[in-house]
């Protein structure tokens, strides 16, 4: 028995090509979920990183010549 693909090619493959092709996605699906699972970890952590640095950074207050910075009495 012969399927044709759902990826729009219409030649007709074998049971077995079929599976081995579906098997091989599915593999790449999974490695790929692990891959963005990575990433979101990652880019949460570095997130996080920044927050933290923005957070520790003094901010500075800009003040015209002959004025007082506010909080200086």
């Amino acid at each position: 028995m012969a399927r044709i693909p759902e990826t729009g090619d219409s030649s007709v493959v074998s049971m077995a090509e079929y599976d081995k092709r579906a098997k091989r996605i599915s593999g790449n699906t999974s490695e790929i979920a692990e891959d963005l699972k990575k990433s979101r970890q990652a880019t949460s952590l570095r997130l996080i990183e920044t927050a933290e640095r923005k957070a520790s950074t003094p901010r500075l207050t800009l003040v015209g010549s002959g004025e007082e910075p506010a909080g200086t009495d």
